[in-house]
């Protein structure tokens, strides 16, 4: 089940984000950052996603070492 959660959450927003963020970065002046790039970095949204993405890999290697239902 977390692994789907993981699946979910890289497909809807991780990997969204991704794109929005390398479109910006190729738009944006070399030496600073563009009002958009600035606004694609501090996306909610892609920052929640990326801290549940980071939990449910964390829970799924304690499953996978602890064994705990095992």
């Amino acid at each position: 089940m977390a692994f789907i959660g993981a699946i979910a959450i890289g497909i809807t927003i991780t990997d969204p984000w991704v794109t929005r963020l390398e479109q910006a970065a190729l738009a944006s002046p070399d030496g600073a950052a563009s009002p958009e790039l600035a606004a694609v970095v501090e996306d909610q949204r892609a920052r929640i996603g990326a801290w549940a993405l980071q939990g449910i890999i964390a829970l799924m290697v304690f499953l996978m070492v602890v064994k705990p239902l095992g």
